[in-house]
C-alpha cells in the first residue's frame, strides 16, 4: 500500500492520540471505550498494511546475521506490541457489555488490563526506535519542526503532570482522598460500570419503574461526561509513551 510519508505521519499521530484517549474509560464510559477500541483496531490494521513490505522482508531475514541488531529489536518490539493488541482485542470482546454483549469477566478482565498496560510501554518503545524516521519525515515537511516538538512536549507534559498531581487531591468538603489521575486508571478501569451493576443487582425487578430508570440514566450520563478528566488522563498516557520512547533510545 503506497502512501505518502506525510499522510502516514498524520495517520499514526491520530492513532496515538486515540490510543491515549481510549484509556480514559472511567471518564468517557464503557460504550465509548468499546467503540473507540474498534476504531483503533481499524487504524492498527491499516498501519500494518502500509508497512507490510518491511514486515515481510524482516520476517524473512530475522535469523540472518547480516541483519543489524536495531532492526531485530524493532521487529521483536513490534511483534510483542501486535501480540498485546490481539490479547487486548480478544479480551475486550469477551468482557464487552454493549457492542458484543458477552460480558464474561474473570481472567479476561485482568488480561485486558495487563495487555493494555503493556501496550503503553511497547508503544513508547516502538515510537522511540522509529524516532529518526519520524524526525526525518517532519523535517522534510516543515522548517518549524523544532517549534512543533517544543510545543507538543510542553503541552503534553504540563497537562500530564497536572493530572498526576491531582492523584491525591483532597476534597475539602468530604475530607477524603480522590484518585482521578492516570496512576489509578488501570486499577479502576471498570469502576463506573461495576458500581452501576452492583447497584442494579441490589434491587429487585419490582422496585424498578420508568421514573427510576430515567433518573439513573441521567445520573450515569453525567458521570460519564468528564471532558477535563479525559484530557488529563490521555495526556498522562501520552507522557508515559514519550518517556518510554526516550528510555529505549538511552538504553
Amino acid at each position: 500500500m503506497r502512501i505518502n510519508n506525510g499522510i502516514k505521519a498524520i495517520f499514526d499521530f491520530v492513532m496515538l492520540v486515540l490510543l491515549a484517549v481510549v484509556y480514559s474509560v472511567s471518564a468517557t464510559g464503557t460504550l465509548f471505550h468499546e467503540i473507540l477500541g474498534l476504531i483503533i483496531y481499524g487504524f492498527f490494521i491499516i498501519h500494518l498494511l502500509y508497512n507490510y513490505k518491511w514486515i515481510i522482508n524482516v520476517t524473512k531475514r530475522i535469523f540472518d546475521n547480516s541483519l543489524n541488531k536495531k532492526t531485530k529489536l524493532m521487529y521483536c518490539i513490534d511483534f510483542l506490541l501486535l501480540l498485546m493488541f490481539i490479547i487486548a482485542g480478544i479480551s475486550g470482546i469477551m468482557i464487552s457489555k454493549y457492542i458484543f454483549k458477552i460480558s464474561i469477566k474473570y481472567i479476561w478482565r485482568y488480561l485486558h488490563i495487563v495487555s493494555s498496560a503493556l501496550t503503553v510501554v511497547l508503544s513508547g518503545f516502538h515510537i522511540g526506535l522509529h524516532l529518526k524516521t519520524i524526525n526525518n519525515v517532519i523535517k522534510s515537511k516543515t522548517e518549524y519542526y523544532k517549534t512543533i516538538y517544543i510545543f507538543l512536549f510542553i503541552l503534553v507534559f504540563s497537562i500530564g503532570i497536572y493530572g498526576i498531581m491531582q492523584n491525591n487531591h483532597k476534597d475539602e468538603n468530604k475530607a477524603e482522598t480522590k484518585n482521578i489521575s492516570v496512576l489509578n486508571h488501570f486499577e479502576d478501569v471498570f469502576k463506573i460500570t461495576d458500581s452501576v451493576e452492583k447497584d442494579h443487582e441490589n434491587k429487585t425487578e419490582h422496585e424498578y419503574n420508568e421514573k427510576d430508570k430515567g433518573n439513573r440514566n441521567e445520573e450515569y450520563v453525567k458521570e460519564e461526561l468528564k471532558i477535563d478528566s479525559v484530557i488529563k488522563i490521555s495526556s498522562g498516557y501520552l507522557m508515559a509513551i514519550i518517556i518510554f520512547s526516550l528510555i529505549i533510545n538511552i538504553i
